[in-house]
């Protein structure tokens, strides 16, 4: 009882290293396990709980509980490898000096801060609820091309304090990824901040042309193109 205690508060005192102390994270020596490990319990507290506060509220069913649950561990476990392998790219063409785990680690926990973003907004949410944006609304507005239409739903989203304190912090999430990625992987590759900051947009641009060039062709193989 008294380890899980230990393994408890150390968590925490990790994760306020991480959203606080962002150099005592980077300096600490860690293997794969380890940065996964912190990553992985984050996202699946984050999804437990929402997946639960979803079932509770009836937007879910426990079949659908499972269905997204299993979805989002998939997701969460390949969107790290995704990251890391898209700014590890531009690393390399920068000439970054280390491996890929030397990438990995700064990314997988700056997107673990995302996820304590995300889990703030949950809790925010409960707390100053506000109605999701209608996505279908909007597609309706924008196909009736009712310019008025798209702003008024818009200015009736934003009116309410919850999306606003939603949207602040989705904006101050990604500057803190961004500004973790960015410090840590000049810190683990021994490059420049500018080198670094260079990479992980080279990295995302090149990616962003590769998904532009697969949607081209996907466009041109279907059978509704007109030559």
């Amino acid at each position: 009882s008294k380890k899980h205690s230990n393994s408890f508060a150390s968590f925490f005192v990790k994760l306020k290293d991480l959203m606080f102390s962002p150099g005592k994270i980077l300096s600490q020596k860690e293997d794969w396990v380890d940065v996964l490990r912190f990553y992985f319990i984050v996202f699946f507290s984050y999804l437990i709980i929402g997946n639960l506060i979803s079932l509770y509220y009836g937007n879910l069913n426990w079949a659908g509980f499972v269905l997204s649950f299993i979805t989002s561990v998939i997701f969460t476990f390949l969107i790290v490898f995704l990251v890391t392998a898209i700014a590890h790219l531009g690393v390399m063409i920068l000439r970054g000096k280390k491996g890929f785990f030397e990438t990995f680690k700064p990314v997988t926990y700056a997107l673990t801060i995302v996820g304590v973003y995300m889990f703030i907004s949950l809790i925010i949410a409960l707390i100053i609820p506000f109605n999701a944006l209608s996505q279908e609304s909007l597609e309706y507005a924008q196909q009736m091309q009712d310019s008025e239409l798209v702003n008024q739903i818009l200015v009736d989203f934003f009116m309410q304090p919850g999306a606003i304190v939603s949207l602040i912090l989705g904006i101050l999430s990604l500057i803190h990824f961004l500004v973790f990625s960015i410090v840590g992987i000049s810190k683990h590759q021994n490059i420049s901040k500018i080198k670094s900051t260079f990479a992980i947009i080279l990295g995302f641009l090149i990616f962003l042309v590769v998904l532009v060039f697969i949607a081209f062709l996907a466009y041109l193989a279907s059978p509704n193109v007109p030559f």
